[in-house]
């Protein structure tokens, strides 16, 4: 009977053309689609729709979402709290009493900010091995750069150390360390900054010492 319909569906075809002069238009060639009549799920699946077939055949993909936009997901950065460890030696002053030195920060900053956010500005007094020690969190996600410039000082030096804390027990350990030599010092800047790798939020220490000499020196904190 299959093969009956078969033909007729042939003869009917010839005919179409015959009276029409042309080829069946293509929508009228998939109107209707003859299936074996012992076809098995898999040879009838084989028969399904291209749009079917292509659902089916498609594999789910993970979206991958730029770089641009993953950093867009943090909110805009701003400076950490920071406060001056009882663990400090030498004197703080305000800046704003020694022109000179606010004048040499403000242009070491401008040369090594590279987009970051400004945070705050702590100066002090030194002798010979004085240390300026401020306590700071570091978010997770951001990224903390510090630049400090000294007058007479020959030797200053900056150190980022992790603060052990009674709430998360671990010993201390030296985060990153100036290796510039001379009045001036930083910890990244120029585009390089300090991540951290937890993802919760770090205490830490930034170190200010007078290593050779003495005088006064000043740093500034920035972030992003």
């Amino acid at each position: 009977m299959m093969a009956t319909m078969v033909r007729r569906s042939l003869v009917i075809a010839s005919l179409f053309v015959a009276a029409c002069g042309s080829e069946p238009s293509p929508r009228d060639a998939v109107d209707v689609e003859i299936a074996p009549p012992s076809a098995t799920a898999e040879e009838t699946a084989g028969h399904a729709t291209p749009s079917a077939r292509t659902s089916a055949a498609a594999p789910t993909v993970a979206t991958q979402v730029p770089a641009a936009q993953t950093a867009a997901a943090l909110p805009p950065a701003t400076p950490p709290a920071v406060t001056l460890s009882p663990t400090s030696t030498a004197t703080p002053f305000s800046l704003s009493t020694k022109p000179a030195l606010e004048v040499a920060l403000s242009g070491l900053v401008g040369s090594e900010r590279s987009g970051m956010v400004l945070g705050s500005i702590h100066a002090a007094a030194f002798k010979q091995g004085d240390t300026l020690v401020l306590e700071l969190p570091i978010e997770p996600g951001r990224c903390l750069s510090v630049v400090a410039v000294s007058d007479t000082i020959k030797e200053l030096d900056l150190e980022l150390a992790l603060s052990p804390q009674a709430a998360m027990p671990m010993p201390p350990a030296l985060l990153a360390k100036d290796t510039t030599t001379g009045p001036a010092a930083k910890l990244g800047g120029g585009g390089n900054c300090f991540k951290s790798p937890l993802p919760f939020v770090m205490p830490a220490t930034v170190t200010m010492r007078a290593t050779q000499g003495s005088g006064s020196a000043a740093l500034q904190i920035l972030v992003k």
